[in-house]
């Protein structure tokens, strides 16, 4: 997601639609953070929760496969205390 916005920044002075592309890539980001502070608050509207939910969903992936990379992954099932 990081990615695909620098580049949408880089070239939407060269293409109205990419423009464009990037103005709703922005809403959708301006979605999700209004979905993380109506998390806070217990509230949930779908139209903010869902891309709170994608945008949190795509981090925790990147974030394990940095961790699968650099080998700092958990191999073992590790249960919480009840």
């Amino acid at each position: 997601l990081l990615l695909l916005f620098v580049l949408s920044l880089f070239l939407a002075k060269t293409n109205s639609l990419i423009f464009l592309l990037l103005v709703m890539e922005l809403f959708f980001y301006l979605f999700a953070f209004m979905g993380f502070l109506m998390s806070l608050i217990k509230i949930r509207i779908m139209m903010f929760s869902l891309p709170y939910f994608f945008v949190i969903s795509n981090a925790a992936i990147a974030m394990g496969l940095i961790k699968f990379f650099r080998k700092q992954h958990s191999v073992i099932w590790e249960s919480t205390q009840r």
